[in-house]
């Protein structure tokens, strides 16, 4: 922990942000090279994303994309913003 920060936490939503970067699913190579991290470690994270269903694998080329659970945040979140105050400022 840095600043108060969870490294972790941060590893996990840039691995998160590269998935959602990417229009095509990505290798776990694709995603530790892109993130900066080792394959090892994105492994690790990828992992835990994917039980918790942020991430899923595609069997048959073992690559990854983002899971549905994202969506189901996505679309919750989205309830909850007030759009006039969000487009205020342009």
């Amino acid at each position: 922990m840095r600043d108060g920060k969870v490294e972790s936490v941060i590893r996990a939503a840039k691995i998160i942000e590269c998935l959602a970067n990417n229009a095509s699913a990505r290798s776990l190579v694709e995603v530790a090279r892109e993130v900066g991290l080792h394959v090892a470690t994105t492994r690790r994270l990828l992992m835990t994303l994917k039980d918790v269903e942020f991430v899923s694998q595609i069997e048959e080329n073992k690559k990854y994309s983002l899971g549905l659970r994202i969506l189901l945040i996505a679309k919750r979140a989205s309830y909850s913003l007030d759009l006039r105050q969000v487009s205020l400022p342009y």
